[in-house]
């Protein structure tokens, strides 16, 4: 278990090194332990219902750490130790459960990548697997208290573009979920509930589209019930099986992380800031990780888009893919601004990931 756990922790900072760029739900809980770090408490009122991640976060940032630094750390840390309950929980379940839940858990995609993304989902997901060890326990009281924090945070956006399905399905469900098939009678009555919650999951999922934003930090479920069908497999083929579930998870969960032009969406912003003189030195964008960048709220204002960016003290406006296309809206923005010169190579990283940078017109 302490190799198992130690793995997990490794191989989710080494994702992290490539990852570009916070989650996009991820800005919100930095964005309120900066505050938070700064004095101010009522930005608690912001994110009252999701504030735990954001807490955690606040006493690196007070001390000086990088937010997004410290969002990883802390994601890569709390999402490793989850192994440690998920094997418990499986373990209490059915007996030689414990051992293949954790190897599942170490290598989960999706918890990898999000994980890597500083996202909550690592400490939701260690707050589910601890679920299931009190439930395993006869705990319910503590079951039914961390089923309650992890139904109330929903879903979880991690990147700006979605995946495509399949990818999204492979960080959701990943391979461990075959294993699932060859449970046998006596596997599926000694962890019945947990299938059945697994089952309602899926179909939340599928009906919802959100393969990815809901299921991540529920995978020590997964884990749990993939354990709890290897108990009974003779060691060789248990052995194999889960080596082959880890290869594949592995190359999930390096090659689906963000590419790297999604640092764009950082750069670029504070690099028109930096330009700015006079009066319009404000930057406007409905993206919550380019407000995080420049130092806003991620959550825009409920005014409308060309309202907002028009408003006195705008300089910049960063546009996204979706409202680059919505040809109305350009050309009422051509009348004030134009588009931002940027340097060749952040321009190809901007034009690769899909965003545009307008620059107010010299009066």
């Amino acid at each position: 278990m302490l190799w198992l756990t130690c793995a997990a922790v490794c191989w989710r900072w080494l994702v992290a090194v490539q990852t570009p760029l916070p989650g996009v739900d991820a800005t919100y809980d930095l964005w309120l332990a900066e505050r938070l770090a700064a004095g101010d408490l009522g930005a608690l009122g912001a994110r009252w219902w999701e504030p735990l991640h954001g807490l955690l976060l606040a006493p690196a940032v007070a001390l000086g750490a990088p937010g997004f630094s410290a969002a990883q750390a802390l994601a890569c840390v709390v999402g490793g130790l989850a192994v440690v309950p998920t094997a418990l929980g499986a373990e209490r379940l059915r007996a030689g459960a414990g051992v293949p839940a954790a190897a599942v858990a170490t290598v989960a995609a999706g918890s990898v990548v999000a994980a890597g993304a500083g996202a909550s989902s690592a400490t939701l997901s260690a707050v589910v697997a601890c679920g299931w060890w009190a439930f395993a326990a006869k705990r319910y009281v503590f079951a039914a208290a961390a089923c309650c924090l992890a139904a109330a945070a929903g879903n979880e956006q991690i990147v700006t573009h979605a995946w495509s399905s399949f990818d999204a399905v492979r960080l959701g469900v990943g391979a461990a979920a075959l294993l699932l098939a060859s449970m046998s009678s006596a596997a599926w009555r000694s962890a019945g509930v947990a299938t059945g919650v697994l089952t309602l999951l899926l179909a939340l999922a599928a009906s919802a589209d959100a393969w990815a934003t809901l299921l991540t930090a529920h995978q020590p479920l997964l884990a749990v019930l993939a354990g709890v069908a290897l108990a009974r497999w003779s060691v060789r083929l248990r052995d194999l099986a889960l080596c082959g579930v880890a290869l594949v998870e592995c190359h999930a969960g390096w090659t689906l992380v963000e590419p790297p032009s999604s640092v764009s969406e950082r750069i670029v912003p504070r690099l028109l800031q930096r330009r700015l003189s006079g009066p319009d030195r404000d930057v406007f964008s409905t993206m919550p990780r380019v407000r995080w960048s420049v130092g806003l709220e991620p959550v825009a204002g409920p005014e409308p888009v060309m309202d907002a960016a028009t408003s006195p003290g705008v300089g910049v406006v960063v546009l996204s893919r979706e409202q680059v296309a919505d040809v109305s809206l350009r050309a009422a923005l051509a009348r004030q601004f134009q588009l931002a010169t940027l340097p060749t190579d952040l321009q190809q990283l901007a034009d690769e990931h899909g965003i545009t940078a307008l620059i107010r017109r010299p009066r």
